[in-house]
């Protein structure tokens, strides 16, 4: 019997960085959903659970901060998030944090894959 793949949702505005999140997660053997907006994350958190969210700050709709606010209330509240943004500052990752986030990573000091490594690591 095969192993359950487990699901990630990408909430990430730049088609770009999404798009090399989840091709790197997709190789890594997750089943991979990418929203580009918060809105759009927060409906994708509403209808089905996740084993782990990975999100940018600065989004269309809502931001990052909004949804680790109002993730809180889906099925999704005990599902890790991390979040990946280009949003510098301890103020930031510190707001992130005390909203849920269990770690914060900034675009300008990690590579994708170094993202996606740490991630892996955390939920094995």
């Amino acid at each position: 019997m095969g192993q359950i793949q487990k699901h990630i949702l990408i909430a990430e505005d730049d088609r770009s960085t999404a798009s090399a999140l989840a091709h790197k997660f997709e190789n890594g053997g997750f089943n991979v959903t990418v929203c580009y907006d918060g809105q759009a994350a927060l409906d994708a958190l509403a209808g089905e659970k996740y084993d782990v969210i990975v999100l940018d700050l600065l989004m269309p709709n809502k931001d990052g901060f909004s949804v680790l606010e109002e993730k809180a209330s889906t099925q999704n509240k005990d599902t890790p998030a991390y979040v990946l943004t280009n949003l510098a500052g301890d103020d930031k990752a510190s707001k992130a944090r005390d909203l849920g986030a269990k770690d914060v990573f900034f675009k300008a000091e990690m590579q994708i894959k170094e993202v996606v490594q740490k991630i892996c690591e955390d939920l094995h």
